[in-house]
């Protein structure tokens, strides 16, 4: 049986040359931002943990300014991946289908209060320039076993991709069989 579909999870983060080109303000600065009105919430509720800003959005905790500037430099922050993506790994790949993107600033955060450095933590968490991806890949090449089509998929995607992006690790690849 011959290997071709393969489910990849990444994790990266866009490369800031590539959001400064596209954005007025920086991510980081939102990030900031957002951690300063999360400890601000935790303090005052006495939570014991961070929320996510979905959370902080209803509470009322961020203002709609804030929130705006979230939301769409996630939006850009998506696009800018799947078209880096898509344009990076089209040649290694006869078809690239994205599964899912994910920002890791609009999940719950794993920093905790009191932790050391949570503040700076907190603030890279909440910074749309990082993201989680799942796709679907389907290999030009056909491979006979599931461990040579898992590593050859692996390498194609670092060599492929790892300059364009600041950060890039690949959490998981496993091939689909039919």
């Amino acid at each position: 049986m011959k290997f071709s579909r393969v489910a990849a999870t990444l994790d990266l983060k866009v490369s800031q040359h590539d959001l400064e080109k596209h954005l007025p303000a920086s991510p980081f600065v939102v990030g900031e931002e957002l951690a300063e009105k999360a400890i601000e919430y935790e303090e005052k509720n006495k939570l014991g943990y961070y929320p996510a800003v979905d959370f902080l959005k209803q509470q009322g905790a961020i203002d709609e300014d804030l929130s705006n500037a979230v939301e769409n430099i996630a939006w850009l922050v998506s696009n800018l991946i799947r078209e880096e993506i898509t344009r990076r790994l089209r040649p290694a790949f006869s078809q690239v289908k994205f599964d899912n993107i994910q920002l890791h600033a609009l999940k719950m955060p794993a920093v905790r209060p009191f932790r050391k450095n949570a503040r700076h933590d907190l603030a890279a968490h909440y910074t749309p320039d990082h993201a989680h991806v799942s796709l679907t890949l389907t290999s030009i090449k056909k491979y006979d076993d599931p461990t040579t089509s898992e590593r050859m998929t692996k390498n194609l995607i670092h060599r492929w991709l790892n300059d364009h992006v600041d950060a890039l690790e690949i959490t998981s690849v496993s091939v689909i069989e039919d």
